[in-house]
């Protein structure tokens, strides 16, 4: 098989989808861990959430330059090239999937039960 490379890309990013959809599912095990991390390192995750998206945004992009502006169809396939850009569309999703909840249960923690009463 000629293009096993690019199969094996497109499968990777599959799982990485299918891994995202599974913890974002798992909300008990999310709030269980979310409460056990320290709220500094809590807060060092959302800064460098963004910075971890622009290189992988940085990457995507100069690798489409280069593939197309210096002919990069005669070392990589179409398929090839795809797999790669959707290794790292399904990783952006990973973190962002996995990242944001977390951030959503510290914050339900940390603003407490509601006050509100009817009496």
């Amino acid at each position: 098989m000629h293009d096993w490379l690019g199969l094996g890309l497109v499968a990777l990013g599959a799982g990485l989808l299918a891994a995202a959809v599974m913890k974002r599912r798992t909300p008990a095990r999310i709030a269980a861990s979310a409460s056990s991390i320290r709220p500094e390192f809590a807060a060092a995750g959302e800064i460098v959430r963004p910075m971890i998206l622009f290189v992988v945004a940085m990457f995507a992009a100069t690798m489409s330059l280069f593939y197309f502006a210096l002919g990069g169809h005669g070392t990589f396939t179409m398929l090839q090239y795809g797999g790669v850009m959707f290794v790292l569309a399904a990783y952006a999703v990973y973190l962002m999937i996995t990242t944001t909840k977390v951030a959503q249960v510290q914050a339900a923690e940390t603003a407490g039960p509601s006050t509100s009463s009817g009496a």
